[in-house]
């Protein structure tokens, strides 16, 4: 509980409790739209909270975010964070971390995107993350 809390007063610092990213489609069928269309999104909350943001169709989508205990990562998207941050990446920066959250977005029309988000503990250190939806699209997310 302890490390939670502190873990929450580092990101009030970081980000105090809204973050804008960027998510930028990495693979799928919106990466190969011309011009690749950059999706704008809001990130609030200190240990957990909520994601929001307009896909380029102008589908609304929200959902739950909240920090993963490190013995409750799952590594599920792994392989993804490997794929867009280079090889060995999610080894060796996002596994461990003590700021690694994860989420699952639902749009409107019934469809998820599941994504993860890392920040280093380093003071200004940007929000990265990504994130797959069950469209086929894999994204990178920026601040």
């Amino acid at each position: 509980m302890r490390t939670l809390a502190l873990a929450s007063i580092a990101l009030l610092a970081f980000v105090g409790c809204t973050a804008p990213v960027r998510i930028y489609p990495a693979r799928g069928p919106l990466a190969e739209q011309r011009p690749v269309p950059v999706i704008t999104a809001q990130v609030t909350g200190l240990a957990s909270g909520t994601i929001s943001l307009r896909l380029p169709s102008g589908e609304k989508c929200e959902g739950p975010w909240a920090l993963v205990p490190q013995e409750r990562v799952d590594n599920k998207l792994s392989s993804l964070w490997d794929s867009i941050y280079g090889q060995e990446n999610y080894t060796a920066k996002v596994l461990g971390a003590r700021w690694h959250g994860s989420g699952l977005i639902s749009r409107t029309l019934g469809a998820k995107i599941e994504l993860e988000l890392f920040r280093e503990t380093v003071k200004g250190s940007p929000l990265q993350g990504v994130a797959r939806d069950d469209s086929g699209n894999e994204y990178k997310i920026t601040q």
